[in-house]
């Protein structure tokens, strides 16, 4: 049984894969309470929340994501738990299956089609690691919270602006493309499920 805390059918809303048609299977727990600063938290509060998990089965994940080819595992932080098997299932039931994580530990995902790793650590603690065995990086930013040199190497990258739980914060999003534009390599990635109304 897993603790799963949401899941729903909506679109990818971020980086590589923005614009798909996804299912998102949300787990409880994170290794982190993130705070960006000027009044900036982390937007997903399900995380620390334990009256909403809903312990679910791996039958009743490969119904739930019936309906679309592209999953999403996110959190929290799903690499807490060693989900290769939940991910090889899903696999083997025809899906594409991409993970968000903070890189807690990769190894237990690795077996996933696209991992996006997004190191909020860095800012939470100052602990940037130049992790192995992601396929997109993806940074949350603000004027005051600016991405390292240490990830310039790294090819496929998004610089994400730092935003409210359901809009964007508009200062924010004018730094950040105004800083794509002049820095080789990067690409904005906006959360336009906050434009819809999505999750």
């Amino acid at each position: 049984m897993f603790n799963i805390v949401e899941k729903f059918n909506s679109i990818q809303s971020e980086g590589f894969h923005a614009g798909t048609p996804a299912t998102f299977i949300r787990f409880y727990g994170c290794n982190l309470a993130c705070n960006f600063g000027s009044g900036l938290v982390c937007d997903e509060g399900l995380h620390t929340e334990s009256n909403k998990i809903v312990k679910t089965s791996l039958g009743e994940i490969l119904v739930f994501c019936s309906l679309t080819t592209h999953v999403v595992i996110t959190g929290g932080e799903p690499s807490l738990h060693n989900l290769n098997s939940l991910i090889e299932a899903l696999k083997d039931n025809g899906h594409y299956v991409q993970v968000e994580t903070n890189g807690h530990k990769l190894d237990n995902i690795n077996s996933a089609q696209w991992i996006t790793y997004s190191p909020k650590h860095a800012w939470n603690k100052g602990e940037l690691r130049l992790l192995k065995g992601f396929n997109e990086l993806k940074l949350l930013g603000s004027p005051d919270v600016l991405p390292d040199d240490i990830w310039e190497q790294i090819p496929l990258k998004y610089l994400q602006p730092i935003g409210y739980e359901n809009s964007w914060n508009m200062t924010n999003v004018k730094w950040a493309a105004d800083w794509v534009v002049k820095h080789t390599g990067w690409k904005l990635s906006l959360q336009t499920h906050k434009i819809y109304g999505g999750q």
